[in-house]
């Protein structure tokens, strides 16, 4: 391993260069002993191990402790840090832990997951009054002002009156920002739950289990064939809207 060295300059910006390992900043990688193809760009970005391999901290503070890892900005508790970056892309001042910026683009993964484990979660209830939410709630086709860019969803400003724990707002806490579309599952499961105890005349038995079953896929299709009738828009009223997307 080459011996490490320092470049000091005037206004105490500090170079550590060792063997691969490379460094930017007043004490950044100070940790790194026998590490290989580590990184840490600003002021104290550290490792949190002098062995780790191909791991990047990047930002005043930022800390890494894990082999083929990259961390961006400081942790608020950790390696001195008062306060937690928040991570921008197409924006100059995220408004949250990771934000792209309206009208950035699209983004494309192959899956998001959502913590979600009973492990983290106390006083859990079933919803209640899911279905006369969910008749409260429209669905709308509109066009995005900067672009015109065609789209369907719904309007963050109706659903915080009906469910206000999937919408997000600005820092006055008067102008909606956001709806979680996710979260607007569980409503949904329970409002479907709803529909079906209350249509289904029969519970399926072990001699006919398909009974329940088959009778709720009609109902849904519409008497008169799938998407025909009135069955399957049934579901939801729209009772006491009053308005027309």
């Amino acid at each position: 391993m080459m011996p490490r060295f320092r470049s000091e300059n005037a206004d105490s910006t500090v170079l550590v260069v060792t063997q691969n390992p490379s460094s930017f900043g007043v004490g950044a990688l100070i940790s790194n002993t026998t590490g290989n193809d580590n990184t840490a760009l600003g002021s104290l970005a550290d490792v949190g191990s002098g062995s780790l391999t191909n791991a990047t901290a990047i930002g005043g503070k930022a800390y890494v402790t894990q082999n083929n890892s990259m961390v961006l900005g400081s942790i608020n508790g950790i390696n001195y840090a008062t306060a937690s970056t928040k991570v921008g892309i197409g924006t100059t001042a995220p408004s949250n832990v990771f934000t792209i910026g309206q009208g950035a683009g699209h983004a494309i993964a192959d899956g998001w997951d959502t913590y979600s484990s009973r492990r983290w979660k106390t006083n859990i209830h079933t919803l209640h009054a899911a279905l006369a939410k969910v008749e409260q709630l429209r669905g709308v086709s509109y066009e995005l002002r900067d672009s015109g860019k065609h789209e369907i969803g719904v309007i963050a400003e109706e659903v915080g009156k009906v469910v206000p724990e999937v919408v997000s707002y600005e820092k006055n806490g008067a102008d909606a920002q956001g709806v979680d579309y996710g979260r607007l599952t569980a409503l949904l499961i329970e409002a479907t739950t709803a529909v079906c105890a209350d249509r289904t005349p029969h519970t399926a038995s072990e001699d006919n289990p398909s009974h329940s079953q088959g009778w709720r896929t009609k109902w849904l299709r519409g008497s008169h064939g799938e998407g025909g009738g009135d069955g399957g828009s049934a579901v939801v009223a729209r009772k006491g809207r009053g308005h027309v997307a």
